[in-house]
Formats: C-alpha cells, sequence, structure tokens
C-alpha cells in the first residue's frame, strides 16, 4: 500500500529526529550519565558533610556541560526534520514545472525559480544563515575554441537564481576561471567548500568575480557553498571533454556563514539535482534559446 504525502513526511521526520539517538556515542552518553548520577547521590550520601556538597557541584558542573555538548551536536540533526515540508515544496514545483515544459508552458521558468526558492529556504533553515540557491549552465564559445581548443572555450553563465534582481544582468563567465565550476566538471563530483576567502588566500581557489592578483578579495556576497552536477555522464569515456560538457547544468547553494554546510547538506542537493534534471532536459530540447538566453536569471 502506498504512502500519502503526508505520512511519507511524518516518517521521514522520526527517522531524522531519531537518528542522532541511534549513534553508539549517545548510547554510551545516556549509560555514563545514568552510571554518574547513581555514584554522585551514593557518594553525596556516604562522604563527609562538607565533601557532599563538593561531589554534588562537581557533578551538576560536568552533567551541565555534557547536555549542553549533547544539545549542540544533536539540535543541527532535527533542523533536517523541521525542513521536509519545505523540500517537499520544492520538489513539488519541480513536478509541476515538468508537466508544464512537456505543454510547453511559458510558467515553467517560475516554476522553476520557486522551487529553487524553497530549496533555499531549506538550506537557510538547516545552516542557520540566509542561503541562495542558482542554476547554471554550460555553453561553448566558439570564437574561443577556435583560437585555443579544449575547456578554454566552454562558458558558464547564471540561467535562474532563488531570488529575483531586478536590473541584474549576469554575464557568462568561462569555467577555467572558477574552480568550482572546473572542478565540478573534472570529477563529476560535488564542490564543497567551507570557506572560500581561505582558500582564495591559500592560493587554491580562482572566481571570475574575486581579484585575479593579490590575496584579498575583497567584500563578497558568499563565504562557504556547495555546486553540483545537474547531470554528468560519468560512464561515457571523455566525459569532462567538450562535446560532452555542452549539457552541463551546475546547481549552486552559498551563503555568508563559515563552516556552513555538513555532509548531510551535499546529500540534500545532490537528491534535488537528480529531481532538476529531467525539466532542464526537457526545457533545452523545447527552447534552447529560453534556457541559454539569461534572461530569467535577473
Amino acid at each position: 500500500m502506498g504512502l500519502s504525502r503526508g505520512s511519507a513526511t511524518r516518517q521521514w521526520q522520526r527517522g531524522l529526529a531519531q537518528l542522532p539517538h541511534s549513534r553508539p556515542e549517545s548510547v554510551l552518553g545516556n549509560t555514563a550519565t545514568a552510571l554518574g548520577t547513581i555514584l554522585a547521590f551514593w557518594l553525596a550520601f556516604t562522604a563527609k558533610p562538607d565533601a557532599s556538597l563538593i561531589i554534588i557541584v562537581t557533578y551538576v558542573c560536568l552533567i551541565s556541560a555534557y547536555l549542553m555538548w549533547r544539545y549542540l551536536r544533536q539540535e543541527r540533526w532535527a533542523r533536517y526534520a523541521g525542513v521536509q515540508a519545505v523540500l517537499s515544496d520544492a520538489h513539488m514545483e519541480l513536478s509541476q514545472a515538468l508537466f508544464l515544459a512537456e505543454a510547453a508552458n511559458p510558467e515553467v521558468d517560475e516554476r522553476v525559480r520557486r522551487s529553487l526558492e524553497s530549496l533555499a529556504q531549506a538550506f537557510t533553515m538547516v545552516v542557520g544563515s540566509a542561503c541562495r540557491v542558482c542554476i547554471a549552465r554550460t555553453f561553448l564559445d566558439d570564437a574561443s575554441v577556435e583560437r585555443s581548443g579544449g575547456l578554454d572555450g566552454l562558458m558558464v553563465k547564471v540561467w535562474m537564481r532563488s531570488t529575483k534582481h531586478p536590473g541584474k544582468v549576469d554575464v557568462p563567465v568561462r569555467v577555467v576561471d572558477n574552480s568550482d565550476f572546473a572542478e565540478v566538471l573534472k570529477s563529476s563530483e560535488p564542490f564543497v567548500c567551507n570557506d572560500l576567502v581561505a582558500r582564495f588566500r591559500a592560493g587554491h581557489y580562482k572566481n571570475s568575480n574575486w581579484p585575479q592578483e593579490g590575496r584579498d578579495p575583497g567584500p563578497v556576497n558568499y563565504r562557504a557553498t556547495i555546486v553540483w552536477p545537474v547531470y554528468l555522464d560519468t560512464n561515457k569515456p571523455g566525459a569532462s571533454s567538450v562535446s560532452s560538457a555542452r549539457e552541463v547544468a551546475y546547481l549552486c547553494v552559498d551563503t555568508l556563514k563559515v563552516g556552513a554546510f555538513k555532509e548531510p547538506d551535499v546529500d540534500m542537493g545532490r537528491a534535488f539535482a537528480w529531481a532538476l534534471y529531467p525539466v532542464l532536459r526537457k526545457i533545452m530540447d523545447g527552447s534552447k534559446d529560453s534556457v541559454g538566453n539569461g534572461q530569467q536569471g535577473e
């Protein structure tokens, strides 16, 4: 028997909320707490009056420190239960976008943007800092290909953002001038960095919007990011070649908070990227110009 949407969401919430409690360190911590309580009160009642007070105070301080550590560790996990409804909205908007794309309905772009808006809200709830989400897509600069060949002619441009920016025009940039896009294309794996400024100052990060010289990027709009490939056929020989990279798209999330993202965040975005692919495929097949002109990226 199939599960309803609400029932499935509740099961996800219960499973995620219980996940931290099933860890070995949680079981060990609970056992140690119980034994410590028994031992502390036994010593308090059998020791001298002055020593009893010291034992009780010491125990209270230790148990308070443990509970605070436990709360900080598990509070992050509890957030994933709270975002399931928002993620459900994001995927629902994608499913509606797929139907609209199949019907060549012009409202498909707005549905995709709404799904990105919900995804950004989900990441914001999880990391505790405002997050932005966008989709970028590659295309070939024929002039550059003729001059240099290889991936130097591969360009990338933001197609859609989770938030509208009236008057903003996204310009194409070279993939090789941006470490995140280049590494995803090369490895077919998500690019994750929790401190881009530190990586830039170490000389291990390139960004077309940041200074090319020096080690000070100046004011930045984000310091942590994850970039997923929306689709890359890793089973195809030479998947990172120019010819196969024509149809690569990227799903990107970023925030100003250093150390914002954890491993479950990578999986959360990866699932969305896979769901996004058939929608983009339909849009690209139905109207190449709609995807490439960047009008919705403003």
